[in-house]
């Protein structure tokens, strides 16, 4: 097996076990708010980049197989830019879906596969909120973003079939993370942003994260907290950590289905 497919198989979940593993609170000892902030702003900055570099991992490994999608690739017909976009995202586990159909037209992934996506998300978060010192902190200064987090994976946690839409023609496309206005009206009335506007602040937050302008633009979040300024669903990286964990989910549940399909080793 090369390092690519480990690596795009290895689930992103063991980021934050690995957070817990490191921050168990087994002294008693407590975390500041400032260094809770950082955490989390670390551990979000780690879930991006492994989910974008597994992305460009995934094209690698399938124009090492497929000649016609190197050439694509590499002749700039098919760009997935940085893999940090949804569209980007969207892209890449469509053409996945593409070939795995061009062997079995019947695949998609059902509304089972979506709720015990959603499930081990909530399961997997819950434990770091629950098992670190970060989760300690968190329930002195952030009762709000994870009573948010809460609420709104419940609602998805009883409507999985929003996570993603996935069509059915031999060309398949996969579209993760639908816009709010497509929700039934019950829904639309439950949750105030869709999943695809959700993941939009999450973009938006990677980007100032990763070019570090919170360094100047915005230095003190307790701060902001404390005024009662902040969008509680702008900085909440409960949220954040949820949605980069279904993606990552659904891409290696295409991904080894590819392999499968391929029969590639």
């Amino acid at each position: 097996m090369s390092k690519h497919v480990e690596f795009i198989q290895t689930p992103l979940y063991q980021i934050l076990d690995e957070v817990c593993g490191i921050l168990a609170d087994s002294s008693g000892r407590m975390l500041s708010n400032i260094s809770a902030e950082y955490i989390l702003y670390s551990t979000f900055l780690k879930l991006t980049g492994a989910q974008e570099q597994k992305l460009k991992c995934v094209c690698w490994e399938i124009a090492t197989d497929n000649y016609e999608f190197r050439y694509e690739w590499l002749s700039g017909q098919f760009s997935p830019g940085e893999c940090s976009r949804l569209e980007d995202k969207n892209k890449i586990l469509s053409k996945l879906l593409t070939l795995i159909r061009l062997k079995e037209d019947s695949f998609t992934i059902s509304n089972t596969d979506k709720s015990t996506i959603v499930n081990d998300v909530i399961w997997h978060v819950e434990q770091f909120y629950e098992t670190s010192m970060v989760g300690h902190t968190m329930n002195r200064t952030h009762q709000e973003e994870f009573a948010l987090w809460k609420k709104t994976f419940d609602i998805i946690r009883n409507n999985p079939q929003i996570i993603c839409e996935i069509t059915a023609s031999e060309k398949a496309l996969i579209k993760i993370a639908q816009k709010k206005d497509q929700y039934p009206k019950a829904l639309k009335e439950a949750l105030p942003l869709g999943l695809e506007e959700l993941y939009l602040l999450q973009y938006k937050h990677r980007n100032r994260c990763a070019h570090n302008t919170t360094s100047y633009q915005e230095t003190d979040m307790a701060l902001f907290r404390n005024l009662g300024k902040v969008d509680l669903y702008r900085y909440n990286y409960l949220i954040f950590f949820s949605l980069l964990l279904m993606i990552d989910d659904i891409t290696i549940r295409l991904y080894n289905k590819y392999l499968q399909t391929c029969n590639v080793e």
